[in-house]
């Protein structure tokens, strides 16, 4: 026989799933909708209240769907199914963000005129990263994508590593130009002293090829950087070519 408050939450659930049939899911508030779908692991338990106190541990839903196993351990009741479970959410979430805004089969009718558009292809790509990841986007004389691809991702490999993944992929592909991209995870788009050392050896190795680094832009959560416009004397920035595509992609914005 059921307990009242099993009866209780029965209750709740119904009229909640009511609420989404006759209102759809966007009428429900972070909490509720991680309530609901706290549902389908925590069949019997008040899940209301472990949905508050996951948005509280992490601070909002995209961070609970970000957050590493440890964090969401913290939580009573948040156990090994759970947890899998919300870690699914997010590597979905990820993937559909990725997939929608940034196709892996980059369209050959987009011309790439501005860093902002740039950015917006590239930033669902960084979603939820808790590691450094390095992107490198190859392009034809148009300034259309050829390809977009994952030169590291963790960790580093070195920069002799990483300018060699490069240039054979630009060669291979027969690019016109390329742009780097990587993520400063929880941190400023400020580059470190590395980040502009591997711009230099990578515009110096792709100069050979007689491709130019366009730019090098660095990630956070909210905002992008442009190492080359910003770290680089006019002077240092390559050749007259890159230059001039550079002055083309005017539009560029800067964390504040």
């Amino acid at each position: 026989m059921a307990s009242h408050n099993e009866g209780r939450h029965a209750g709740h659930r119904e009229r909640m799933r009511e609420r989404v049939w006759q209102s759809g899911p966007s009428s429900l508030a972070d909490h509720e909708l991680l309530e609901m779908l706290l549902y389908y692991v925590q069949p019997r338990r008040d899940t209301n209240e472990t949905a508050h106190e996951l948005i509280e541990e992490c601070g909002s839903l995209p961070a609970v769907l970000e957050a590493p196993a440890e964090q969401l351990s913290r939580v009573p009741y948040i156990k090994e199914s759970a947890t899998t479970y919300l870690q699914l959410l997010g590597e979905l979430s990820r993937r559909y963000a990725v997939q929608k805004f940034s196709a892996e089969k980059p369209s050959p009718k987009i011309v790439y005129d501005s860093l902002d558009k740039l950015a917006t292809v590239l930033y669902p790509r960084f979603l939820g990263q808790s590691t450094e990841r390095m992107l490198a986007v190859l392009f034809d004389g148009q300034m259309r994508m050829l390809d977009c691809f994952t030169v590291s991702e963790g960790t580093l490999n070195g920069v002799s590593m990483t300018v060699r993944a490069v240039t054979q992929r630009a060669y291979q592909r027969n690019a016109v130009s390329v742009v780097l991209a990587h993520n400063h995870p929880g941190g400023l788009a400020t580059p470190s002293r590395e980040d502009v050392t591997l711009t230099r050896d990578m515009e110096t190795a792709l100069e050979l090829l007689g491709v130019p680094l366009i730019e090098h832009l660095v990630f956070t959560d909210h905002a992008y950087f442009p190492i080359i416009a910003n770290c680089f004397e006019p002077q240092e920035a390559g050749s007259s070519r890159a230059a001039q595509i550079r002055r083309n992609l005017s539009n560029t914005k800067k964390e504040n």
